[in-house]
C-alpha cells in the first residue's frame, strides 16, 4: 500500500512539475496573431484560423485560463493587484503573463509541494521530516512571489545601469538640433533592453496622442526607478519654466554618474565583510587541512 502511495504521488508530481515547467516557459503566440490580423478579419476565415492554431491555444490555454479565472475569485482584490504590480514591475505583461497564470503557477506549486508533504511525513513524523515539510510548504507559497520580485529587481537594475548612457546620447541628439521626442526615437533604435522597450512604449503612446509628460510618469510607474523618477521631474521642470532641456540633460546625466560610481564604490566597500563567512568557514578550514595535516600525520607516527 505505501509503495502505491508512492508511486502515485511520484506520478503526479512529475505531471504536476511538468505542466508547471510548461506554464512558465510558454509565451503568448504573437505570430500567429500577427497572421491571423493580416488575413482581413473575415468571418469566412474564422473556422480556418481557428483550426489552424496549435493544440495548446485550442485545448490547454482555455483549461488553464479557468484555473486561473477560479483561482483568482478565491483571493482578495489587493493580491491581485500586487501580482499584477510585480508583473508590470517585471516587464513580463508584455510578454503575456497575467494574474491569472501566476495564480496557476502557484496552484501548480502549491499541488507538488502538498504531495511532496504526504510522501515525506508517510515515513514518519520525526523533527527533521516535521522541518523540511514546513520548508516546502514556504517555498511552494512564497516562491512565485519571490520569483517575480527577483526578476523585477533585475529589471530595475538593468534600467538603473542603462540610463545614464541613454541621457548621454540624448544629449547629444538634442544638442544637435533633434527634438526631443526624436531624440528619444533615435536612443531606443538599436538598444536592447528594458530601457529601450520602455522607450519605444513611450513613443507609441505619443504616436496615439497621449501627453508627453503623461506617457513619461507611466513610464515611471512601470519602473518604479528613483533615478528614472528623478529624471522626468527635471524634464517636467525644464519644460514648464522654458529651461534648456540639453542642460538638464547634462546636468542629470552628471549626477546619474556619480550615483553610479558611488553605488560601485559602496558594494566594493561590502565586500571585505561578505567574503568573511567563506573565509572562515570554506577557505581557512581547508588550508589547515592541507598545511597542518602532513605535520600531525608525522607526529601521531612518532608516537
Amino acid at each position: 500500500m505505501d509503495l502505491l502511495v508512492v508511486i502515485f504521488g511520484a506520478a503526479l508530481v512529475i505531471g504536476a512539475v511538468g505542466v508547471l515547467v510548461w506554464v512558465l516557459t510558454a509565451e503568448r503566440d504573437l505570430d500567429q496573431a500577427q497572421a491571423n490580423l493580416g488575413r482581413g478579419g473575415m468571418l469566412a476565415d474564422s473556422r480556418q484560423i481557428a483550426l489552424s492554431a496549435s493544440a495548446k491555444t485550442r485545448i490547454l490555454d482555455p483549461f488553464f485560463t479557468s484555473i486561473g479565472n477560479r483561482a483568482k475569485g478565491f483571493t482578495s482584490a489587493g493580491m491581485g493587484d500586487r501580482v499584477q504590480r510585480k508583473l508590470d514591475l517585471a516587464g513580463l505583461y508584455e510578454k503575456g503573463w497575467t494574474v491569472e497564470r501566476v495564480l496557476v503557477i502557484r496552484f501548480l506549486s502549491l499541488a507538488i509541494g502538498v504531495v511532496l508533504i504526504v510522501l515525506l511525513l508517510s515515513g514518519g513524523t520525526g523533527r527533521q521530516s516535521l522541518g523540511l515539510a514546513a520548508l516546502i510548504a514556504a517555498l511552494a507559497y512564497l516562491g512565485p512571489e519571490a520569483w517575480l520580485d527577483r526578476k523585477a529587481g533585475e529589471r530595475q537594475g538593468l534600467i538603473e545601469k542603462q540610463l545614464p548612457d541613454v541621457i548621454d546620447q540624448l544629449t547629444v541628439s538634442v544638442e544637435a538640433g533633434l527634438g526631443f521626442d526624436a531624440a528619444m526615437a533615435r536612443s531606443a533604435e538599436g538598444r536592447t533592453g528594458p530601457l529601450a522597450d520602455e522607450l519605444a512604449r513611450v513613443l507609441q503612446d505619443l504616436q496615439v496622442g497621449v501627453d508627453r509628460q503623461v506617457a513619461l510618469d507611466r513610464m515611471v510607474e512601470r519602473t518604479d526607478v528613483p533615478d528614472l523618477k528623478a529624471f522626468v521631474v527635471a524634464i517636467r521642470q525644464s519644460t514648464r519654466h522654458g529651461l534648456p532641456i540639453a542642460r538638464v540633460l547634462k546636468v542629470q546625466s552628471q549626477e546619474l554618474r556619480e550615483k553610479r560610481r558611488a553605488r560601485v564604490e559602496e558594494k566594493a566597500a561590502q565586500l571585505p565583510v561578505k567574503i568573511v563567512f567563506p573565509l572562515v568557514f570554506c577557505i581557512l578550514p581547508s588550508l589547515f587541512v592541507i598545511i597542518l595535516g602532513p605535520a600531525g600525520i608525522n607526529i601521531m607516527d612518532s608516537f
